[in-house]
């Protein structure tokens, strides 16, 4: 995909989501998951769960059913779990194949200690080449700049941000 067309679908799924200022990562995970279904048509289930391997952050698979399973690393940082999202919507939006599991698989779901196992499972026979790989970060990233672009600093980052302020300030005089 070009630069202008990863702009127009970059500027095109942004449209979807409804952006405040004060609009937390939180709830943009939540809206992507709004923005994933109706885009794809079908059900999507994201599940968060701590992955055993920290090369894994995240992975989806189309179910027996039609619905989508995401696996994301259940991170306490939600900016890092909707990257984590967007990377792996982005593989939706760029028509990547995502493998597929039967209808035991799908069951197994029910049992949640079953989904760090699963995510290294769907992860292990996730097929996409490189520059697939290349590609979703890439829209991922544009995607997370677009919505997250005119953000305010929460209360607890402003206070950080406070301290480092006088700390120039006594650094200067």
């Amino acid at each position: 995909m070009d630069r202008y067309a990863r702009q127009r679908l970059v500027a095109s799924v942004a449209a979807e989501f409804q952006v405040t200022a004060d609009t937390t990562y939180q709830e943009l995970a939540r809206q992507l998951g709004a923005v994933w279904t109706n885009r794809a048509q079908r059900r999507v289930a994201i599940r968060f769960t701590r992955l055993p391997h920290s090369h894994i952050t995240g992975a989806t698979a189309l179910l027996a059913d039609g619905s989508y399973l995401v696996i994301c690393a259940a991170s306490p940082r939600w900016y890092f779990r909707l990257q984590v999202l967007l990377h792996e919507f982005a593989h939706d939006l760029l028509g990547h194949e995502h493998i597929t599991l039967d209808r035991g698989a799908g069951l197994q779901l029910l049992v949640p200690t079953l989904l760090p196992k699963m995510a290294r499972f769907v992860a292990g026979r996730t097929t996409f080449t490189a520059a697939e790989e290349d590609e979703a970060e890439t829209v991922a990233d544009e995607l997370f700049a677009v919505l997250t672009e005119d953000r305010v600093v929460s209360e607890s980052t402003a206070s950080g941000l406070e301290n480092l302020r006088r700390l120039r300030e006594t650094l200067e005089h």
